[in-house]
């Protein structure tokens, strides 16, 4: 039972008709304790988000290059008042002005919020797990508070919870020595091993473990896509039923020994002076500061324009093949996917001064490394000249941007979406204002910095999101419902939305069907599907 008071109590025993109790103004002074059965948290109401918050709550523990284990026995009531320490952050290759800030290593917590509208329901609440992007080497699980004030606009009847995961070198590391002696992937072990906590203790809080949403954007919507494919779906809906993936980013997907990963771990035992036979045993064992400060200067000096060192590989054991085959009917975990990106992914992530033939193939062969010459001129052939892309794209570099976007976000999202049939999948396309990456991210957390137009545009847009984790159905709101939304299918183009400013001379936004505007998206993804083990991707 809930009760209002200043002392601990078993908000353990919330599920249910415990949350029947009669209602009371939640104050500072309400004192949560919950039971994760290797410890106790004691949470609190937090007046400024109106949320009650459980904040820091450890849910693995760490051992370097290995999988998460369950955090130690701890028989004192522990206080979760704060965040966890955030995980080590890296910045990527030449557009990411943040430096490299070390974190800490054991850092595998999450955060949970619930509105305090439930205290007077008798029903389990929906829940909806975020997973912060960041290219899988930088991020924080509400960046800015925006998740949380995001969430407080659906009326509260659902349960936030934000998690950690490891990044960088110690979330993705990969090479024959860490395929040997320990994980590649761990930052997408580390998630999953969140959503088992999930799975077995978000009914203490109020929560339904049958009715989990796994929620992400960019690198987040990739770990979504990650673990959409996790075990060749042999995990089925046991841990989430439903999954938003919101730009999905899709950086080359290497096998753990191919030699761009296998270059990056020999880099680290070099930077780290532990060359030598036991390489794998000085690495996991040498200070932690020694092992940070290496993998910062290895993603500033050896990676690709605009990416991260470390990104998930194909291991065989957690990822069995790239997203261009692993994503299909009947081979995906979960039970509804709603998948989108913005019109303009790739302008950010491409050099802005390619001019040239020459320039351009050079960009290439940086970030794709293993086609081949042959196929690299049939892609050109895919996306032709500037003065013959029909208006599609006027320089080199909006070539090369094109290309990026729909190879790193535009066609797993295409990929994801169509692999949930039968009406489970849907699909959108963002073009409001800029549509660059990222840009859509303000919309759903209520930015007060958002223009008159993209304000507008919000309320379809985190309609459709709620929608679809209350009831699975993005079109089940009435921002779109007139429309007739139909479920994901490759075969017609009226089954995806276009979020399209459509007059913008009179500050007026709207939904709009998408069959005019990206009417390549098909050929160009059944092309990259083709050629993308090859890519691999």
């Amino acid at each position: 039972m809930l009760i209002h008071s200043a002392t601990a109590v078993g908000f353990s025993l919330l599920v249910g008709s415990a949350f029947a109790a009669p209602c009371f103004t939640p104050t500072l002074n309400d004192s949560l304790t919950v039971n994760v059965g290797y410890t106790k948290y004691q949470g609190y109401f937090n007046a400024t988000t109106n949320f009650y918050s459980w904040e820091g709550i450890q849910y693995g523990h760490v051992e370097r290059f290995q999988q998460p284990t369950t955090p130690i026995n701890l028989p004192a009531i522990q206080n979760a008042f704060t965040t966890g320490p955030f995980c080590s952050q890296f910045a990527a290759n030449g557009i990411n002005p943040t430096p490299a800030l070390p974190g800490a290593e054991q850092c595998l917590f999450l955060n949970v919020y619930v509105p305090p509208q439930l205290r007077c329901s008798n029903k389990s609440a929906p829940v909806v797990v975020w997973i912060h992007g960041g290219g899988y080497g930088y991020g924080y699980p509400d960046f800015a508070g925006q998740v949380t004030n995001g969430m407080g606009l659906d009326n509260g009847t659902t349960i936030l919870v934000t998690i950690q995961y490891r990044l960088g070198i110690f979330g993705f590391l990969a090479g024959k020595e860490i395929h040997n002696n320990g994980n590649s992937n761990l930052g997408t072990f580390d998630q999953i091993f969140a959503l088992k906590w999930v799975n077995q203790n978000i009914a203490s809080f109020g929560g339904d473990p049958n009715h989990v949403t796994i929620w992400g954007e960019s690198a987040g919507a990739g770990s979504v896509m990650m673990m959409t494919q996790a075990f060749g779906g042999a995990l089925g809906d046991s841990y989430w039923q439903g999954a938003i993936a919101n730009s999905p980013y899709l950086p080359v997907q290497y096998n753990y020994d191919d030699p761009v990963p296998q270059t990056y771990y020999d880099s680290m035992v070099a930077l780290t002076n532990c060359t030598g036979d036991n390489n794998f045993t000085c690495l996991s064992n040498a200070p932690y500061e020694t092992v940070f400060y290496a993998g910062a200067n290895l993603t500033q000096t050896l990676s690709p324009y605009g990416t991260w060192s470390s990104n998930p590989v194909t291991d065989g054991r957690i990822l069995l093949a790239p997203p261009s085959e692993a994503l299909y009917p009947n081979k995906v975990n979960g039970a509804h996917m709603y998948a989108g990106h913005l019109t303009h992914e790739g302008h950010n992530f491409v050099p802005p001064n390619i001019s040239s033939m020459a320039g351009l193939n050079a960009w290439f062969d940086s970030e794709y490394p293993l086609i081949s010459t042959h196929l690299r001129d049939l892609v050109w052939q895919i996306y032709p000249d500037p003065k013959y892309s029909n208006g599609a794209y006027s320089t080199q570099s909006e070539r090369a941007a094109a290309l990026y976007g729909d190879w790193t976000f535009d066609c797993p999202a295409y990929w994801l979406a169509s692999s949930y049939p039968n009406g489970t999948g849907w699909k959108y396309i963002d073009n409001v204002g800029t549509a660059y990456h990222g840009s859509d991210v303000a919309a759903w957390f209520d930015d007060p910095g958002l223009t008159y137009n993209e304000a507008s545009s919000r309320n379809y847009i985190l309609g459709s999101l709620t929608a679809f984790w209350q009831t699975w159905d993005p079109a089940n709101n009435p921002a779109v419902a007139s429309l007739g939304w139909m479920p994901f299918d490759t075969n017609s183009s009226y089954s995806e939305i276009n979020y399209q400013l459509v007059n913008n001379s009179t500050n007026s936004s709207t939904f709009a069907y998408v069959d005019t505007l990206n009417a390549s998206e098909p050929k160009q993804c059944t092309f990259l599907r083709a050629i993308g083990p090859q890519v691999p991707e």
